[in-house]
């Protein structure tokens, strides 16, 4: 057998075929990772602009389509020999993640090159923070996306990537919330789908999902049917549940945490600010000193 690594135009056929394998199979996350693969090749063979730029869009929307929730994080044997035989056959060390994913397009220039609609995608989901009117921003923005009929096959994704971080950023400001309230700030999201449609995020299925990720750990919610509202846990000790490693959920702790963080991260520029400049700082007081002698 051979030792002589592979032509680059080979790999470039081999990691098309695998992202368009991987899609109709539904596993996204290595659909996204073949992708990611296929740009870093093709980034080698000084391809002009245009086609970078074609391709850097399906990195980044294909990314972005990934769970928040990895898919590896199923103790099973066999889920974990799956998911390490895909690793080596997407060539990888270790398995992919969304952050992982995403950092790489971040590192590879990816979003200087996507297309407008993609980078406010990002911005909405990964930047800001506006739960009240995540869903209706995004709405617009999908419509955008979705001209590009190549990126149509991402929308299901996408919506239920929307709806798990508008629970993820609800979450951290309330405690409850009404199903009613919950179902108007989803609403935009079924702008483009008929009433019947299986997807429409009418109540059942809404409740559905929450469910669904409060039994894979991502959230820590509770429905209250006889209220008619959602209950989100802030103390995972007391409700007995445990939040995954990658929930979308932050704890407790770690909400805190952040805050802090923040606080000390403002209170430092704040200090520098004034050893940056002792000397104007000293000429502000002391004007703020004469002024006040002067009003006596």
């Amino acid at each position: 057998m051979s030792k002589r690594p592979p032509k680059p135009t080979m790999m470039v056929n081999y990691y098309e075929k695998l992202y368009k394998i991987f899609m109709t199979s539904g596993s996204i996350l290595y659909h996204a990772a073949a992708w990611s693969k296929y740009y870093a090749i093709l980034r080698t063979f000084g391809k002009p602009d245009e086609e970078l730029a074609r391709v850097a869009g399906f990195v980044l929307i294909s990314a972005l389509s990934v769970p928040f929730l990895s898919e590896g994080l199923d103790e099973g044997d066999d889920t974990k020999g799956k998911h390490a035989r895909l690793t080596t056959l997407l060539g990888l060390n270790k398995m992919p993640t969304r952050a992982s994913l995403l950092s790489d397009a971040l590192a590879r220039n990816v979003l200087k090159l996507s297309p407008q609609p993609l980078l406010e995608l990002y911005d909405l989901l990964e930047v800001q923070f506006d739960p009240l009117n995540l869903c209706a921003a995004a709405s617009t923005i999908l419509d955008q996306i979705v001209q590009n009929s190549d990126f149509a096959i991402y929308l299901p994704h996408l919506r239920q990537i929307i709806l798990s971080r508008l629970l993820s950023q609800l979450s951290q400001v309330y405690s409850s919330m009404s199903i009613s309230h919950l179902l108007e700030l989803v609403k935009p999201l079924n702008l483009r789908l008929s009433p019947d449609h299986p997807e429409q995020y009418n109540q059942e299925n809404v409740e559905a999902f929450i469910m669904s990720t409060a039994k894979r750990g991502e959230l820590l919610v509770r429905i209250n049917h006889s209220l008619g509202s959602l209950v989100f846990v802030d103390n995972a000790l007391a409700s007995g549940a445990v939040i995954g490693p990658l929930a979308v959920q932050p704890s407790p702790g770690r909400v805190v945490k952040s805050r802090l963080g923040h606080i000390a991260d403002c209170l430092h520029k704040v200090v520098k600010s004034l050893d940056d400049s002792p000397e104007r700082a000293s000429a502000d007081l002391k004007s703020i000193y004469l002024a006040v002698q002067s009003e006596k």
